[in-house]
């Protein structure tokens, strides 16, 4: 009778990890599965190269610990034309598993696949090996009640023990939402690290999110957050002059109109534009300087400190101002050396701003 006994990774992990999907009962079974193939034809001696990986079935799992046995040389002529194939084969499909097992460590949580991809690859999963499938959806699930508990200590657990495809697109954004919300600045960051692609469609108004829900208590992370999402990762960051599709309001928009001065404050460090023109033909500066009904003694005061602000970056009460100032900085500088050469005419087309985006309504 074969006991499987688990790794030390196993018996530290959480207790509602275990209790709510089984997930260590069906990693048993699948290793015994594994494990009783045909293990009498494995042999613990070295040889140069394993067979290939179809007939390869001499991989043992216990636990996380993965002892890839090596097989005697088969009968016959090992230096025969089949052979040096089959060599080639096993050399190519190990390199190419070395690289993909490296970039999953590297960046766990990138996307590998489109959304589309990763359903067909889910469904043929779901189809040909049952326990595989039900392992992603319990890790994935993992993942997202690990940031649920604000627990990035078993976040980080989670991550570890996981396997190549084991994280679902959809959990992965869940989660990352989820760290958002709550303002969780060190999960947050561990995510970007790990390689949450930022350029999600899903994900185009994290900023604005952030920008919405800050207050006096969490704005320490807020905006701590804000500047993670703008450094981004090797997949690159947010715009921190991104204008949100309902209205064309950037981030600097919201703070403006919330007179959350400081937040305005950070943003305008992290090179916010303060001449960015809103669907409804605003700036900043026009949002900052309206009133709300609701607006206490410390917001109407931080009102008149923006619009200061705005203005000492260089922003404009109207629209037109706004292009106006964007056509000066705009026009390319022309140096003493053009200038001295009188006989030629040098045309230099007009550039736009990048980060500057006008909306018609």
């Amino acid at each position: 009778m074969l006991f499987c006994i688990p790794s030390a990774s196993y018996q530290r992990a959480s207790l509602r990890h275990f209790t709510s999907s089984q997930y260590f009962v069906r990693r048993y079974i699948r290793a015994l599965i594994q494990a009783l193939v045909s293990p009498e034809e494995a042999q613990p001696e070295s040889y140069d190269m394993p067979r290939p990986p179809a007939v390869c079935n001499g991989r043992w799992l216990l636990g996380h610990s993965i002892l890839t046995m090596r097989f005697p040389p088969e009968s016959g002529n090992m230096k025969s034309e089949e052979s040096v194939e089959s060599n080639r084969a096993v050399r190519v499909h190990s390199a190419g598993a070395t690289m993909r097992a490296s970039k999953f460590a590297a960046s766990p949580l990138a996307f590998e696949d489109d959304p589309e991809a990763e359903a067909a690859r889910l469904e043929k999963l779901r189809e040909d090996d049952p326990i595989a499938w039900q392992d992603a959806i319990n890790t994935s699930r993992a993942l997202v009640d690990a940031v649920k508990e604000s627990d990035i200590d078993d976040l980080r657990r989670v991550v570890a023990n996981a396997e190549e495809g084991e994280f679902i697109q959809a959990f992965i954004l869940q989660a990352f939402v989820m760290a958002l919300k709550s303002s969780l600045l060190e999960i947050t960051q561990q995510m970007v690290d790990w390689g949450v692609p930022l350029h999600s469609p899903q994900l185009s108004q994290a900023l604005h999110l952030v920008c919405e829900l800050v207050n006096r208590e969490n704005f320490s992370n807020s905006w701590r957050i804000v500047k993670a999402l703008t450094d981004g990762n090797t997949e690159g960051g947010l715009d921190i002059n991104a204008p949100r599709q309902s209205d064309g309001w950037t981030p600097l928009c919201i703070a403006s109109a919330d007179a959350c001065l400081p937040m305005a404050f950070k943003l305008l460090e992290l090179k916010a534009d303060p001449n960015v023109i809103t669907r409804a033909n605003e700036t900043p500066l026009a949002l900052a300087k309206r009133s709300r009904d609701d607006d206490s003694d410390e917001q109407k005061e931080a009102r008149g400190i923006i619009s200061n602000m705005l203005r000492s970056y260089g922003g404009q009460d109207t629209c037109k101002d706004a292009l106006r100032m964007l056509r000066k900085t705009s026009q390319p500088a022309v140096s003493k050396e053009s200038q001295a050469l009188k006989e030629e005419v040098v045309t230099v087309p007009t550039t736009t701003s990048t980060s500057h985006t006008r909306y018609r309504g």
